[in-house]
């Protein structure tokens, strides 16, 4: 009887306790501070069928392992992507790589290495930074390499497999400061932690897994503290696009970056191409209010240690430079004008002005020319509620 009572007492202080959080979470904003809640998933009215995407064709999986590159696209896919209070349509050619949206010409097209900020995480096809230049571009057409998670080194991977099959005259590497060196420094331990998911993946019946495991999720989902233990295990188990995984000296981490940039310059030359280098800047340096001021601090540090390193490589080699905070401080643009929240990527907007910049700076040292929009035009957009796959 006392093992009953013992029982019982527990099992009504447990619930009482989860009561008492659900009703603390719904009532603040800490979940969407602290673990970011994306208001697009729950009212998303197309099945999502891996927590964030609805896929319209293709496997119902984003991304495929690669033992080089850790983690890639699969090809020949199409899907949306549900995150902070938008939904974005992405598409993808038969390498993995995001689609052009025009045919090219001969001459000056331009292939664009980078991570989630080339990809265009949180827009759609069309407003892309590579979309947009495509769009306005009098003739060439920029070809999107960008892959979430990506550093340098797999940037230079990425381009030596793809760039014979895309006929181009120039390269263009769009470096983020946020986590670009990280990448660098954190990729072999993530390598080996790919091919050790993958190969335990390989080797259990994934597919029902998978399918219990989204019903779980669905589940957990319905409440503020389900998604808040989703999310979090959501986090750790992203090993294909990753993140930081180890602390270490913001000195030696950027100076990571410096062998893959010449190896890069190299590959470029080699094939009689021009580099150039547009840095890309991070809201977790400027966001005192949803980061704390020690990290604000760090990630303001090894911003201008890598900028640093990469104004001294343009000077060494003669690669043209441009650095969009400075651009962005020179117009007195505000972050939160061009920053997403909870997923911190450009919005739409952020990539239109950061495209915009990049047009006249390939105009000042390539002597490209661009027909812009004067104001952001969306050309296609979607919401959560009503997203329909599109024809084939």
């Amino acid at each position: 009887m006392s093992l009953i009572k013992n029982a019982f007492t527990i099992l009504t202080a447990s619930a009482l306790g989860l009561g008492f959080v659900e009703i603390f979470l719904s009532q603040t904003d800490f979940l969407q501070k602290s673990f970011g809640v994306h208001q697009s998933r729950m009212d998303a009215g197309l099945e999502l069928h891996d927590h964030e995407h609805h896929f319209c064709y293709g496997p119902k999986d984003r991304l495929r392992y690669d033992e080089a590159l850790v983690g890639m696209e699969h090809p020949n896919q199409r899907y949306f992507e549900f995150r902070n209070d938008g939904v974005s349509l992405h598409t993808y050619n038969d390498h993995g790589l995001r689609v052009s949206m025009k045919e090219a010409t001969p001459q000056d097209s331009v292939v664009v290495l980078g991570d989630s900020f080339a990809r265009g995480t949180l827009a759609d096809d069309t407003e892309t930074i590579p979309a947009f230049l495509t769009r306005w571009a009098n003739g060439p057409v920029f070809y999107n390499f960008g892959i979430g998670g990506h550093g340098p080194t797999q940037h230079l991977i990425n381009y030596q497999r793809h760039s014979s099959l895309h006929p181009h005259d120039y390269v263009m590497l769009l470096y983020y400061l946020g986590n670009d060196a990280q990448n660098e420094r954190d990729l072999p331990a993530r390598l080996v932690r790919a091919k050790e998911v993958h190969a335990k993946r390989s080797g259990s019946s994934e597919s029902s897994q998978n399918s219990f495991k989204i019903k779980i999720n669905t589940f957990l989902e319905k409440s503020n503290t389900g998604r808040l233990l989703v999310q979090a295990k959501r986090r750790m188990e992203d090993v294909y696009e990753g993140g930081s995984q180890t602390n270490s000296d913001p000195h030696e981490t950027a100076n990571l970056v410096k062998k893959p940039l010449s190896q890069i310059l190299v590959a470029a030359n080699s094939g009689g191409k021009r580099l150039s280098i547009v840095t890309i800047p991070s809201r977790e340096a400027y966001d005192e209010t949803n980061f704390p001021a020690p990290q604000v601090s760090a990630q303001r540090e090894i911003m201008r240690l890598q900028k640093e390193i990469i104004d001294e490589f343009s000077k060494q080699h003669d690669v043209p430079v441009l650095h969009l905070d400075d651009a962005f401080e020179r117009q007195g643009i505000d972050f939160k004008e061009i920053y997403g929240w909870p997923d911190p990527h450009f919005n739409e907007r952020g990539y239109y002005i950061s495209a915009v910049e990049i047009g006249n700076f390939l105009s000042e040292s390539y002597g490209l020319t661009f027909t812009f929009e004067n104001t952001y035009v969306n050309e296609t957009q979607y919401t959560p509620e009503t997203a329909s796959c599109p024809p084939e």
